[in-house]
């Protein structure tokens, strides 16, 4: 009996932490570029991925953040944190790693324009 409840808890708590995980990157994926396509914003403004998330600190590895301009989809942006303690960003890659409870700013830097992602992190 100990043995079987030992494998439930241990199922459910990956479930738990495969799902919450996914969540978070799913979150994060690209907007569709509806606002490229509708003319909602200058062909130089920074579209990013996400303009704002919630993760555990406990349940999520890191996620991926994209971002892009409309008139140059192909121009890779430059990715900076305003708090590296708490959430840590590749510069190249925009894999978001949070590193501690708190608040930070992900920043998309395309040709001099920006945008940004307010990542808060959960116990």
């Amino acid at each position: 009996m100990r043995k079987s409840l030992f494998v439930l808890f241990a199922a459910a708590t990956l479930f738990s932490l495969v799902s919450t995980s996914t969540t978070a990157q799913a979150a994060c994926a690209g907007d569709g570029d509806t606002t490229c396509d509708t003319g909602m914003s200058t062909s130089d403004d920074v579209h990013i991925s996400r303009t704002s998330i919630v993760i555990s600190l406990g349940d999520c590895d890191g996620f991926n953040l994209d971002a892009h301009t409309c008139s140059s989809r192909n121009e890779a942006p430059y990715w900076t944190s305003s708090r590296s303690e708490i959430v840590s960003v590749n510069s190249s890659t925009g894999w978001v790693t949070p590193k501690q409870v708190g608040e930070a700013d992900i920043t998309a830097t395309i040709n001099g324009r920006s945008n940004s992602c307010e990542v808060v992190v959960t116990p």
